[in-house]
């Protein structure tokens, strides 16, 4: 990538459309330098100067949600546990 690939988010904020399967992109923090973020961190933040869309990935690397062997429960999806009392 060259340095006009990136994108200034005073012009343009990233969308879903612009991020990875994660809804990652990558982006320019005016302290911390290059970070991969959400791309809704862009309107809560005013430390994300420039962003770019993360590259596709590798050729022959599928993607996965949760890849086999290292599934995690997502928290906000999982079922609110009940206790059942016993007689």
């Amino acid at each position: 990538m060259m340095e006009s690939d990136w994108i200034d988010a005073r012009y343009r904020k990233p969308t879903k459309e612009d991020a990875d399967h994660k809804g990652c992109v990558i982006a320019w923090h005016r302290y911390d330098g290059t970070m991969v973020t959400g791309w809704h961190q862009f309107g809560r933040s005013e430390f994300y100067t420039h962003w770019m869309p993360a590259p596709k990935p590798p050729k022959g690397f599928p993607l996965w949600e949760n890849p086999p062997g290292r599934a995690m429960p997502d928290p906000m999806l999982a079922e609110k546990k009940t206790e059942t009392k016993k007689p």
